[in-house]
């Protein structure tokens, strides 16, 4: 155990529908964290939490990061922060742990990016869970290198309801499948489970959504996310001209698909490591928090931009969501250009 003064100082800001999980990644953290705030909707269960902890409950984040020199906020409102908080936030040098993607159209990306290029030494905008910092993914180290020519990527991020939203999933997916092929040509989607019809924005999509993307190399990305499973699953599978590669939770495994002979055979194992698969959506918000605090699970560079291509991932969920919405393909490319 650490002890309580060197925990990091936390500020919780939730809602009704995700203080639950917000109390399991505070208890996973035990003391490693010490809250010194909450607020957000003003709920009995956000309310009694703040109560537990000994915390005075407020609806003023301004003031609450301003007044408790936090080293973190957990931001768990289910759509992005207001852009005055999360300036107020990068100000104070505070550290945004967020399910949310900061961003829902290129404008308010484009804000963001300056508010960062401003931000105070210790600030910065962080995605969780996101699965290129999950266990099974940082250790497979680097093997874009032996999988040769890619020609498929597929990505799965389904969970239940109460976590993270349709779009928060779809966002991690193409964000994880655009580091292994270039943005895609076209885009065709279908939205199933919707109630009502699609909708305009990406924050309030819900449902199960499959999106097919055609590579300018003819190549192929799928995407399969979904905020209405019974449990919580992410994988990556990448088909290369050499080698193929299976990502889980926490092991992944890589094999040869070309036959180089009775050393490197078809299906022969190059690297392996074992997917227990069961890690729950609180286990995967707690493990990467973890490794925030203790400096492992991601480089410095990447502490200060949340993301290498951001404008790129947020251009395909906007055709994503402008496929589904028309039954059509859609170009990524365009919607960077309209954005």
């Amino acid at each position: 155990m650490k002890e309580q003064d060197s925990a990091k100082r936390v500020i919780v800001w939730a809602d009704s529908r995700q203080i639950a999980w917000c109390r399991d990644v505070v208890a996973c953290l035990g003391d490693a964290i010490k809250v010194v705030g909450i607020g957000g909707e003003r709920n009995n269960d956000v309310v009694g939490f703040a109560d537990e902890l000994g915390c005075e409950f407020t609806d003023d984040l301004r003031q609450l990061l301003i007044e408790q020199h936090a080293d973190y906020l957990l931001n768990a409102i289910g759509k992005p922060m207001d852009l005055d908080d999360l300036a107020t936030a990068c100000q104070q040098g505070v550290a945004v742990l967020s399910p949310e993607p900061f961003a829902a159209t290129l404008q308010e990306y484009n804000a963001v990016e300056e508010l960062i290029k401003k931000a105070a030494q210790n600030a910065r905008l962080i995605r969780v869970p996101a699965f290129v910092r999950s266990e099974g993914y940082l250790s497979a180290a680097n093997p874009q290198e032996v999988l040769g020519v890619q020609r498929i990527v597929r990505v799965a991020n389904i969970g239940r309801v109460g976590t993270l939203s349709l779009f928060a999933r779809l966002y991690d997916a193409w964000f994880t499948a655009l580091r292994f092929v270039e943005m895609p040509g076209s885009v065709d989607a279908s939205l199933v489970g919707a109630l009502g019809d699609v909708p305009e924005q990406l924050n309030h999509l819900t449902g199960t959504l499959s999106c097919h993307a055609r590579l300018f190399d003819n190549g192929a990305a799928l995407i399969q996310v979904s905020d209405r499973a019974g449990q919580s699953c992410r994988s990556l599978h990448v088909l290369g001209d050499d080698a193929e590669l299976t990502v889980g939770e926490n092991g992944y495994d890589l094999r040869h698909t070309a036959n180089d002979g009775d050393e490197n055979p078809a299906g022969g194992v190059i690297d392996h490591v074992d997917d227990s698969g069961n890690v729950t959506f609180i286990q995967q918000v707690a493990a990467q928090w973890q490794g925030l605090m203790d400096e492992v699970a991601i480089s410095n560079d990447e502490t200060k931009h949340e993301i290498p291509n951001g404008r790129e991932v947020l251009a395909c969920c906007l055709a994503t969501l402008l496929s589904a919405r028309t039954g059509q393909p859609e170009s990524p490319k365009r919607a960077l250009e309209m954005g």
